[in-house]
């Protein structure tokens, strides 16, 4: 039987939240979960396995949104 897995995808523009740090540990204990972060910030050094950063500006996650919406 295969594993389930759930993803959660999170766009986040502008400059990582002091507490950032804190809520990466809180990813990596859970490991059924994978991470998507589209950003324009930094790929963190510290970032569990579970974690994938796709590095976009505002401006393209706007128009991908609108090409897929067709919005």
């Amino acid at each position: 039987m295969r594993q389930r897995s759930i993803a959660i995808i999170t766009p986040y523009f502008g400059q990582w939240p002091e507490w950032f740090n804190l809520y990466l540990e809180s990813c990596s204990h859970n490991p059924s979960v994978n991470w998507y972060f589209i950003t324009d910030c930094q790929v963190p050094e510290n970032r569990p396995n579970n974690t994938i950063f796709i590095s976009s500006t505002f401006e393209e996650y706007k128009q991908l949104v609108s090409k897929k919406l067709t919005i």
